[in-house]
C-alpha cells in the first residue's frame, strides 16, 4: 500500500507530504489545500526510500532532501520548488564522511536543510 512519512504545513494551511507506493524507486511530493484538493504533485526518482526530509520555508517554498545511493556511494539530492510547484533548483552532493555503511544510510545524522531557504 501507499505510505506517507513526511508532512509539512505552509503559511496558508496547505499540506505537503510524500506519497510512496511501497515499492519501486519513485516517490511523489504532493501539495493539497486545506480542503484536500491537490494543488500539485512532483515525482522524484530516488533509489532508496530510507532517507528523506521535507521542509517548508517562510516563503512557502518546499525543500526535499533524499538519498540516491548508486553503486554503494551515498548521494544526497536536494530539490526545491516554489509555492506554485515550479522547480527552483536541484543539487547533488556526495556523502563523504563516515564509513561505507554511514554513507549508504546517512539518516543517522540530521540534515541541515534549513540553509536552503
Amino acid at each position: 500500500g501507499r505510505t506517507s512519512t513526511l508532512v509539512a504545513v505552509d503559511t496558508n494551511d496547505n499540506i505537503i507530504y510524500d506519497d510512496y507506493p511501497g515499492s519501486g524507486f519513485n516517490v511523489d511530493i504532493v501539495k493539497v489545500d486545506s480542503s484536500g484538493v491537490e494543488q500539485w504533485r512532483k515525482t522524484v526518482n530516488q533509489f532508496y526510500h530510507n532517507i528523506n526530509q521535507l521542509q517548508v520555508g517562510p516563503d512557502d517554498s518546499v525543500v526535499y532532501v533524499y538519498n540516491r545511493n548508486t553503486s554503494g556511494a551515498g548521494k544526497l539530492n536536494i530539490k526545491k520548488w516554489d509555492s506554485s510547484g515550479t522547480l527552483l533548483f536541484t543539487a547533488v552532493t556526495d556523502i563523504t564522511t563516515g564509513n561505507a555503511e554511514d554513507r549508504r544510510h546517512p539518516y543517522i545524522t540530521p540534515l541541515p536543510i534549513s540553509r536552503y531557504f
